[in-house]
């Protein structure tokens, strides 16, 4: 237990809780904002279509932060 908790671990421990933080406040903002912007008729659309391209987001850009250990910086840097 205590090896988990050594120097290496307090900075992913301390950014998960912010990072964890953030979200709170961001989601429901987002999806008021989301609401308020939105056409009434098509609110179910939208949602849906977030829904599901949300996820597909955060797989590549889990796939490019995982790939940047293996790639060099210039070809990361043509994804930027």
């Amino acid at each position: 237990m205590l090896a988990m908790l050594s120097d290496k671990m307090l900075p992913i421990i301390v950014f998960s809780v912010l990072f964890t933080i953030g979200e709170m406040i961001n989601i429901p903002a987002a999806q008021s904002i989301r609401v308020q912007l939105i056409n009434p008729k098509k609110i179910g659309t939208y949602s849906g279509v977030f829904s599901a391209v949300t996820p597909i987001a955060q797989l590549i850009a889990s796939m490019i932060v995982s790939g940047s250990a293996f790639l060099a910086t210039s070809v990361l840097l043509f994804f930027f």
